[in-house]
């Protein structure tokens, strides 16, 4: 009994030496006050960098340009000092930093194989910014994604705000690898509207009827001049273009403005739209003509 509580004697007396009373060293409780002391001034420390780069950069001559790559650069400054005050508050705990660097060389590399999609997303993100493809408030296009107006560019991925309303976060590797059409480069951009109507019908009066609704939006614009060609011939019919150039911004109220008034022009004329034809062929048929 004696040699146990000698034993739980002299721990709790090596513990309170380590943490209160260490006469070689300071003691290491005033480590772990100091470290948290740090960790409270970091965070403030951190936060105050961040509002004055915010500022900064909305002060910048360029505030109205690069907003996505001012986003994306706030991003890293953030991380980047975060990563600091942790090293820091490691070295308070006095955490055996010669040690850890073979460790974190090890993991590391680790990482690194293992997260070479999110370090890959990270270069992306660079080399979206550094190419000017889009800003945010530009409406584009990722083929084979997705299509809406750029709300932000973040570190690893890029966010689009569909017309629905929707949020899509598409990774910056998968945007800087595909197509993408940014319709909001060109101060105007043309409108293409689709027609089948039967061979029987005149193409003059077609034309004359789709230019005549063209005529009563006024933020059509007169150059280029509108026009209507024929497009295609098929079995179903002669398909017509209606071809005319808006500004980008009222791209859509003029899309949809200018589809109804074709629906009330034609449901007021002879002009009729032609529908698809679909053929059945019985079985009987093929077989007689085998």
């Amino acid at each position: 009994m004696e040699s146990i509580s000698d034993f739980f004697a002299k721990l709790w007396e090596s513990i309170t030496n380590y943490w209160l009373y260490s006469s070689t060293d300071t003691p290491y409780l005033y480590s772990v006050i100091a470290a948290l002391i740090w960790a409270l001034i970091s965070y403030f420390l951190i936060n105050v960098v961040l509002k004055i780069a915010r500022k900064g950069m909305k002060m910048s001559k360029f505030r109205d340009k690069n907003r996505a790559a001012k986003n994306f650069f706030y991003d890293v400054i953030k991380i980047c000092l975060t990563l600091g005050a942790f090293i820091v508050f490691l070295a308070l705990l006095r955490v055996d930093m010669s040690g850890m660097s073979t460790v974190l060389s090890s993991a590391i590399v680790a990482i690194g194989l293992s997260l070479q999609g999110l370090v890959g997303n990270f270069a992306s993100g660079l080399i979206i910014l550094s190419s000017h493809f889009f800003d945010i408030g530009d409406y584009i296009s990722i083929k084979d994604n997705a299509e809406g107006i750029v709300v932000n560019v973040r570190f690893l991925y890029t966010i689009l705000q569909t017309i629905d309303g929707q949020q899509v976060m598409i990774s910056n590797s998968t945007v800087a690898g595909s197509v993408i059409t940014n319709y909001s480069t060109n101060p105007t951009r043309r409108m293409n509207i689709a027609l089948t109507f039967a061979y029987k019908e005149d193409p003059n009066i077609i034309r004359k009827d789709l230019l005549k609704i063209v005529k009563t939006e006024k933020q059509i614009l007169n150059e280029p001049k509108p026009v209507v060609v024929v497009n295609n011939l098929d079995t179903n019919g002669v398909t017509y273009n209606l071809r005319c150039y808006t500004n980008t911004a009222d791209y859509w109220n003029i899309y949809y403005s200018i589809n109804e008034k074709i629906v009330n022009e034609l449901r007021n004329s002879k002009l009729k739209v032609q529908s698809a034809k679909v053929e059945f062929i019985s079985a009987d048929l093929v077989e007689r003509n085998k």
